[in-house]
């Protein structure tokens, strides 16, 4: 039990002899009060008196207190509970005061009258695009309660992550091929390149005519895996490079003799492919 200093003024009215005396508290509760004269408590005294609360609600004292008003998770629910108070600090019991909430970052909201002074408050954050500090307004019966606006921190939820995810997963997936084609781009060059300088390396020469088993140049589907590569490797067909030869068997014929420049045969055939080789090298 509290006790409390009650100052008050005492006036004398001189016609009829009553004594008027007036006093203000502002803390609602049950007190006692003494009243003496000359020093001695009068007739009845101390009274038992009742303060009751200053008539309605105060917003600018209402109050929220909660962890829905420092921070919430984005795509998530925020709580907290807002006490009505009078002017005078004291704690209101009375329900009957309308809640509303204002945020960017608030999707819904809504509240429950505990019908003790007491309201619970909730309200859902949008899942995307506003994290960080935002400010959130709180007013009862469209006035702002103390301390409003609140800044409150909305903190990345489960649905943000996944798309982050997603995204770098997706920028992987490109990378890696676009990096594919233009590696793969730059060593047909490089391949194409080799070939236009040094033709001997990757295609053997035209062998003589007793060497049975001997490969002819003119058949471009035949490389030997020991000096080079296929040419499907390199982007290249078997009709990027001109042959004159026929299919059959040239082991028995007599050699051929060394036809004049740009002319039909071996000789002809080979100019035309160091011209194919060179064009594509300076692709």
């Amino acid at each position: 039990q509290s006790t409390w200093e009650i100052k008050g003024s005492v006036q004398e009215d001189p016609v009829s002899g009553l004594y008027n005396a007036t006093y203000e508290t502002t803390r609602t509760g049950q007190y006692s009060v003494g009243i003496t004269v000359d020093k001695t408590p009068i007739s009845g005294s101390p009274f038992s008196i009742t303060v009751q609360l200053a008539g309605s609600p105060s917003t600018s004292r209402t109050f929220a207190f909660g962890s829905g008003i420092r921070g919430v998770v984005a795509g998530k629910s925020g709580y907290f509970t807002i006490q009505a108070r009078d002017k005078f600090d004291n704690v209101f019991d009375k329900g009957g005061m309308q809640i509303a909430l204002k945020g960017k970052f608030i999707s819904k909201s809504g509240f429950v009258d505990s019908s003790d002074g007491s309201y619970v408050v909730y309200y859902s954050a949008k899942s995307l695009g506003h994290f960080g500090i935002n400010k959130m307004h709180v007013s009862a019966n469209g006035q702002p309660i103390l301390g409003s606006p609140f800044k409150v921190k909305v903190q990345y939820g489960i649905a943000f992550l996944l798309i982050v995810l997603f995204s770098v997963f997706i920028g992987a997936v490109c990378l890696a091929v676009v990096c594919s084609y233009v590696f793969s781009d730059l060593y047909r060059r490089y391949k194409a390149r080799q070939i236009a300088r040094n033709p001997k390396q990757f295609f053997p020469s035209v062998m003589a005519d007793d060497q049975q088993d001997a490969a002819w140049t003119h058949d471009p589907s035949y490389l030997d895996p020991q000096q080079g590569v296929q040419l499907q490797e390199l982007g290249f067909g078997a009709d990027d490079f001109v042959h004159d030869f026929d299919q059959d068997d040239h082991h028995d014929a007599a050699p051929p003799s060394a036809p004049p420049p740009g002319a039909q045969g071996p000789a002809g055939a080979a100019e035309r492919n160091a011209a194919a080789l060179d064009a594509i090298a300076r692709t």
